[in-house]
């Protein structure tokens, strides 16, 4: 999908592409908190936590506007136009 729509003159959805790139590299952001070293050694609780939270930002935030996009496009093809 990225690549038929990598060069959509179209602003709103561009803006929603870019809303979704955004939430994906939160999600990375939050994932690499576990590769920062730190002492003490996180507990094994607080590790399970920065995985949770980024499996709910992934579920409940990125997929879901990932989802809308690939609605859009699927029943407007990959050139689609919005008005306003």
């Amino acid at each position: 999908m990225g690549a038929q729509l990598a060069n959509t003159s179209d602003k709103h959805l561009n803006r929603l592409l870019q809303e979704m790139s955004n939430c994906f590299n939160d999600v990375e952001g939050i994932v690499g908190i576990l590769h920062e070293q730190r002492v003490p050694l996180r507990s094994l609780a607080e590790e399970m936590w920065v995985l949770d939270h980024a499996e709910f930002y992934l579920e409940k935030i990125a997929m879901v506007r990932l989802k809308a996009i690939q609605e859009i496009v699927a029943k407007f093809g990959p050139d689609v136009q919005s008005f306003g």
